[in-house]
């Protein structure tokens, strides 16, 4: 989750001048691809893989005509990769944007600092814990303000893959899947199930601390 913030006069018909090529090839080069990746619904993964690749070179070409338009490449810029690309869309055409991971807002809003200044453990969380959680999802951003005071922090996630161990590296002490049997997706997603499988795992949790 990225925050974007437009500065400037006249955005509207920046927007306009800028965005008139852009509106031809995203639109009309991209939306079938989109469209398809978002709905690929339980296809093969063979053929979720493809599309991912067609989407992939569509993106790459997208941005190799905006450097040829610009004179200026920012795919490689912090933040550019946000929101499946939107971040570079706003670093290349809109004027005096700034990117702001949207964890950091939201902690500051919350006065989430003074609150782990002072606590004893911290506790974070996501639907699934895998190696992307360390790149700037909430959990990583928890752990960060965490251990700039030293605190230990523990992870609970409803389902953790086979590389989450990399959140270990990162800083989170330890953490643990809140699925006590094979369940399906939606079995897993009712709220009183969830609600109680939470319970329970963070009690045996906190009955080892």
């Amino acid at each position: 989750c990225m925050m974007f913030v437009m500065i400037g006069a006249q955005v509207n018909h920046y927007f306009e001048e800028k965005f008139k090529w852009v509106h031809r090839i995203a639109a009309e080069t991209l939306q079938r691809e989109l469209y398809q990746l978002t709905h690929s619904g339980e296809e093969e993964d063979e053929e979720t893989e493809e599309e991912k690749e067609i989407l992939d070179a569509k993106m790459k070409h997208f941005a190799a005509k905006t450097k040829e338009y610009l004179g200026e490449d920012h795919s490689d810029d912090e933040g550019a990769g946000a929101a499946g690309g939107l971040g570079f869309a706003f670093i290349s055409y809109v004027p005096n944007t700034v990117l702001r991971p949207g964890i950091d807002i939201i902690m500051d809003a919350v006065g989430l600092e003074d609150e782990i200044r002072d606590a004893d453990i911290v506790i974070t969380g996501e639907g699934r814990l895998d190696a992307q959680t360390v790149m700037g999802k909430v959990p990583a951003g928890v752990m960060r303000l965490a251990k700039k005071y030293g605190k230990r922090v523990i992870a609970f996630a409803g389902s953790v893959t086979d590389d989450a161990g990399v959140c270990n590296t990162a800083g989170i002490d330890a953490f643990f899947p809140i699925l006590r049997g094979v369940l399906t997706l939606e079995e897993a997603m009712e709220p009183e199930r969830a609600k109680k499988n939470m319970q329970l795992t963070a009690e045996q949790v906190f009955r080892l601390i």
